[in-house]
């Protein structure tokens, strides 16, 4: 079954969430080669409201391919890099069929 990843973060400045972004979008792009993406968007809050800075929505084929995701080097080097600047992480993994 293929899942949708979504990841709302919220960073300690607000001028640290572009920092967020690139690091995001260099992930991904290293990422390409070692595992399946169907779909990577990321981007910043472009709104006056909202209790998140940037989201990041990926889709996978299968929850094997998360796992892999989850915990390849790749991943866990941006979210240790990331940790002084941002101050939550909150993730849900939800059926990509929900959206069909």
């Amino acid at each position: 079954m293929a899942l949708r990843h979504i990841v709302l973060v919220k960073v300690a400045k607000k001028e640290d969430a572009s920092i967020c972004v690139e690091e995001l979008k260099k992930m991904r792009e290293s990422l390409k080669p070692h595992v399946p993406i169907l779909s990577f968007i990321i981007s910043e809050n472009i709104g006056t409201y909202g209790s998140a800075d940037v989201v990041l929505i990926v889709d996978f084929p299968d929850a094997a391919t998360l796992k892999l995701y989850q915990e390849h080097p790749l991943h866990l080097t941006v979210v240790q890099n990331n940790r002084s600047i941002t101050t939550e992480w909150l993730s849900i993994q939800i059926p990509l069929s929900l959206f069909e």
